[in-house]
């Protein structure tokens, strides 16, 4: 440890509970002072993500003119203050109220734009009523892509099978472009549900139900367009438009 004679130390630390309760607290072995507030919620304790409370800490240094050397401790290493400090910083997290309010830094608020704009999108997502064959592909809302290849053929067929939006007899029929919509060998509205799971006198079903049966896949729809062993069969497999 470093020793810095004709000085106070002031040790400080912060916690942040599974719920993001956060807290923090502050020790001074010289004058035997403590003390310990909850703070607001959700709130990020790491000092790198706090600049604006950094350049208020400096401010404070320069206007009283003092001399500080911030220093970093290990923690949980024996070092009594830093000890005391973390401790205090851990039961503070127990207040009933909120001690400081401390508003967000930029990172933070974007962070709850960003979850606010996520769960409202998934609420929608959850009880539309279009969409209902992407939805049965992919439960959860996000920004990111859902699905990239290498090969721009395959990427395309697997988007369509996903949306339903392909050149299946049932969708062809919702957009007037097939007479009934009925799989050819079978009889049954061809979805890709059937034209997947179910139609076994096309090739693309048997392979795919026999892949699910060598990999140990449940043969579910959700399952066959998400699983990268299985859109290689299907890609390998298919020998229509799509």
């Amino acid at each position: 440890m470093i020793k810095c004679h004709h000085t106070v130390h002031i040790y400080t630390d912060a916690s942040k509970t599974s719920d993001n309760t956060t807290s923090a607290a502050f020790y001074i072995p010289d004058l035997n002072f403590q003390h310990g507030s909850r703070t607001t919620d959700h709130i990020t304790v790491n000092n790198n993500c706090r600049p604006n409370l950094l350049m208020e800490l400096e401010g404070l240094v320069n206007e009283y003119n003092r001399s500080v050397a911030f220093i970093w401790l290990p923690s949980h290493i024996g070092i009594k203050g830093n000890e005391s400090a973390d401790r205090l910083a851990n039961l503070s997290t127990a207040n009933c109220t909120i001690d400081i309010g401390i508003g967000p830094e930029m990172s933070e608020a974007c962070s709850l734009v960003d979850n606010y704009i996520i769960n409202r999108w998934q609420k929608i997502w959850d009880n539309g009523n279009t969409g209902s064959q992407y939805r049965s592909t992919v439960q959860s809302v996000s920004t990111r892509v859902k699905y990239l290849h290498m090969s721009r053929h395959q990427e395309v067929v697997i988007t369509r099978l996903r949306l339903g939006k392909c050149q299946l007899n049932a969708y062809l029929h919702q957009i007037g472009k097939h007479a009934d919509g009925l799989c050819v060998t079978c009889g049954r509205p061809e979805t890709v549900s059937h034209f997947l799971t179910e139609c076994q006198n096309n090739v693309v079903c048997s392979a795919v139900l026999a892949a699910c049966s060598k990999f140990n896949l449940n043969p579910t729809l959700d399952i066959m367009l998400s699983d990268s062993r299985l859109l290689n069969v299907i890609i390998s497999s298919v020998d229509r438009k799509i």
